[in-house]
C-alpha cells in the first residue's frame, strides 16, 4: 500500500479498528488498534478513556496496541479512542464505546395521574434506561394483555372504560422495572344518560 509523503498515523481498515463492545459487570474488555502512517518510523500509538489519556496505555516503535481493562464496571462505561503519531503529527482517533448491561430503571415519569374529559385523548409516557435499551409494555392493572409499547401510550377518544390504573414496565435480559399510572376518564352525560362509547383507537408510540 502507498501513502502520499504527508500521511499521518489512520486506522485504515476494520480487522484494526477497535470494536464496540456491550459487556456483563466484572467482565474483560479488550480492544485493538492498529493505525497505519508514512512514514511509519518512530510511530507512537496510545489510547485514550472520554477524551483523556490512560496513563501507561501507549507505545513506542510499535505497529499495534491493545488495551485490555478487567473487571469492568459502570464507571468504565464510555468511549476508548486510539490515535497514533508519526514526524507529521498525530492522526485522527479511531474510537469504540463500552456499554456496561444494567438492568431497566424508569427515570421519567411525569405523572402519575391523568385526569381527561370523555372523549378527549390522552398521552401517558414513561421512559426507562437500561443496557441493553429495555422495552416499554403496557398494561391495564390486574390484566396480562399488552395494551401498547413504546414510551408513550395515547388512548383517543377516551371513554368511561379507560378509567383505571395502569402499569408501565420497562424490561431487557437483566430485569425490570415498573410503575402505575392513574387515569380518571370524567364523564359526559347527555339527558341524564351517559353518553355511548363511541369507536377508539390505540396507539403505542
Amino acid at each position: 500500500m502507498s501513502f502520499l509523503p504527508s500521511d499521518r498515523p489512520v486506522v485504515l481498515f476494520s480487522a484494526d479498528h477497535p470494536q464496540n463492545l456491550t459487556l456483563e459487570d466484572g467482565a474483560t474488555a479488550t480492544f485493538y488498534c492498529k493505525p497505519i502512517g508514512n512514514p511509519p518510523t518512530l510511530l507512537t500509538i496510545k489510547w485514550k478513556f472520554n477524551g483523556n489519556d490512560i496513563n501507561g496505555e501507549s507505545c513506542s516503535n510499535c505497529e499495534s496496541l491493545t488495551l485490555t481493562k478487567a473487571a469492568v464496571t459502570q464507571a468504565d462505561a464510555g468511549w476508548y479512542s486510539c490515535t497514533g503519531t508519526n514526524s507529521l503529527g498525530e492522526g485522527p482517533p479511531a474510537r469504540a464505546q463500552l456499554l456496561i448491561k444494567q438492568a431497566p430503571t424508569i427515570n421519567y415519569f411525569p405523572q402519575s395521574k391523568y385526569t381527561v374529559n370523555e372523549t378527549n385523548n390522552v398521552t401517558m409516557v414513561c421512559r426507562a434506561t437500561g443496557v441493553p435499551p429495555p422495552t416499554i409494555t403496557w398494561f391495564k392493572t390486574g390484566n396480562s394483555k399488552e395494551l401498547a409499547y413504546g414510551e408513550q401510550y395515547l388512548i383517543v377518544n377516551t371513554t368511561g372504560s379507560d378509567d383505571g390504573t395502569y402499569t408501565c414496565m420497562a424490561k431487557n435480559e437483566l430485569g425490570q422495572d415498573s410503575s402505575e399510572i392513574t387515569l380518571n376518564v370524567q364523564m359526559i352525560l347527555t339527558n341524564g344518560y351517559d353518553r355511548s362509547p363511541s369507536t377508539r383507537l390505540r396507539l403505542g408510540l
